[in-house]
């Protein structure tokens, strides 16, 4: 017979195993960010990934110091604009890790809020090394 709270404590830890799964299975998506840099034109691509650089590292920041012991306005604050950045360039496996971290947070139940966090991180860490990858590439080409 499960203790008190055992019921609780599984459905955090199938959420746990649910969210972590999720964050290692989803493939950086960048399709539309793609299409986004090749319209923007050389130096509005660069532009377009150093304001989403900074945005995706202040974001992380944020997230970083309300994570731990969770603050749940400023989780829920970070999510409202993460889940706006990754809207607007097509990273659906981060939007989704979002929201995922924004439900937790309403919940407001410590353990869903670790776990969602550190798959959002997962998918934020992602998203700011492919724009890193691609602003150095083009601060290689030829300016025009």
């Amino acid at each position: 017979a499960a203790g008190p709270g055992g019921a609780p404590a599984q459905a955090a830890a199938e959420a746990g195993a649910q969210a972590t799964g999720a964050a290692e299975a989803d493939e950086l998506d960048t399709g539309e960010l793609e299409q986004l840099l090749v319209l923007a034109g050389p130096s509005g691509a660069r532009e377009l990934l150093s304001r989403l650089i900074a945005d995706l590292k202040r974001v992380e920041g944020g997230l970083d110091i309300a994570l731990p012991h969770p603050d749940i306005a400023a989780i829920r604050a970070q999510t409202h604009v993460l889940s706006s950045v990754a809207g607007a360039v097509g990273a659906m496996a981060l939007y989704r890790a979002t929201e995922r971290l924004n439900s937790a947070a309403h919940d407001g139940e410590a353990e869903a809020i670790r776990i969602a966090g550190r798959a959002a991180l997962v998918q934020i860490d992602r998203l700011i090394h492919y724009a890193q990858q691609q602003a150095a590439a083009r601060r290689e080409e030829p300016q025009s």
